[in-house]
């Protein structure tokens, strides 16, 4: 009985993990949605993400949000990057919203102005 317990247990190691990651947080065991920033031009970023009521809820709370229609891609103005990180954190453990680089938003801080 117990190597056929060792059997599966060695049989069952080797299976890869589900598509979609999970979350860390112990109180919450569902699927992460992961939203990423995606740089647009040296003005706007698009929030590259599969559909998600509550992030579009939050996207279309941002005064400079835009919406393509050819590509389906949200974009929103470079100044209003980090209130828009900062109201995505209400959204965790259920979606993780990857920010740009730091880098990136300190080297376009001259065009940060609207």
């Amino acid at each position: 009985k117990s190597s056929l317990e060792d059997s599966m247990k060695n049989a069952t190691k080797n299976i890869p993990p589900h598509n979609y990651p999970r979350s860390s947080n112990p109180q919450y065991s569902g699927p992460v949605h992961v939203a990423n920033c995606c740089l647009e031009s040296q003005t706007r970023f698009n929030v590259c993400s599969k559909f998600h009521s509550q992030l579009i809820a939050v996207i279309k709370g941002m005064p400079s949000r835009q919406y393509d229609q050819k590509t389906c891609k949200w974009s929103i103005h470079i100044n209003e990057h980090d209130d828009f990180i900062e109201s995505c954190k209400f959204l965790k453990p259920q979606v993780k919203v990857e920010p740009l680089p730091k880098m990136i938003i300190s080297s376009l801080g001259n065009t940060r102005k609207l």
